[in-house]
């Protein structure tokens, strides 16, 4: 058996699994369907491989915020302070964003997010 990560959500012989969580599988079962359709797709990794490691997260700049309409320097320094790198404010999700970062509502915040990615 073989350890394998699991990089999106899926199911198999009808239990659940999420993004980082490992199987082990022996090679019989990551040749068959549909576990080899999940490997040629790169959502089922050998654990402990480079290609296994998170991706790097990119830093959130003030100023790519204020570029938007209604964000200036001050609400774009907050949301900042208040979350560190692109990623960690795209899975913060606009409700989330509106009800941390004060004076953003949820249409700004999904403004913020689409601008974003």
């Amino acid at each position: 058996m073989t350890k394998w990560l699991l990089k999106t959500f899926t199911t198999y012989k009808g239990n659940f699994y999420k993004p980082g969580e490992e199987l082990d599988l022996t090679e019989e079962q990551v040749d068959s369907y549909p576990l080899k359709a999940l490997v040629d797709r790169g959502h089922l990794v050998r654990a402990g491989y480079p290609d296994v490691e998170e991706k790097e997260e990119t830093p959130l700049e003030q100023g790519a915020l204020e570029e938007i309409d209604g964000i200036g320097p001050t609400y774009a320094e907050e949301i900042v302070d208040q979350y560190k790198t692109v990623e960690e404010l795209i899975d913060a999700g606009p409700e989330k964003i509106s009800e941390e970062v004060n004076g953003v509502d949820l249409e700004k915040a999904e403004e913020i997010i689409a601008h974003l990615s």
